[in-house]
């Protein structure tokens, strides 16, 4: 029990140490930036389809909550995931 408990915590801290190293922009330089692996991430373009990706999901979300039925619910997921794969690729 008590090494399932350390297991959980210390994965815990895993997490929160490596997401703190995926949000800093320790690479300042200009041309060294755009090597950095999540450069995409951080411009304010990616996060403005990120944001109308969210609210994609928000409008679907409501929409199977109004009506409950699990062929709809499964066409408008499968939809969304798909438009959300489209919409933040940035593939030319």
């Amino acid at each position: 029990m008590l090494s399932i408990f350390l297991h959980f915590h210390l994965t815990l801290l895993c997490h929160h140490l490596l997401s703190q190293l995926y949000r800093e922009e320790f690479i300042i330089d200009g041309d060294h930036q755009k090597s950095h692996h999540h450069y995409r991430r951080f411009s304010k373009r990616y996060q403005k389809k990120q944001s109308t990706v969210k609210n994609f999901w928000i409008v679907t979300g409501l929409i199977i909550i109004i009506f409950p039925i699990l062929p709809l619910a499964i066409i408008l997921l499968i939809t969304t995931t798909l438009l959300s794969f489209g919409f933040l690729d940035d593939t030319e």
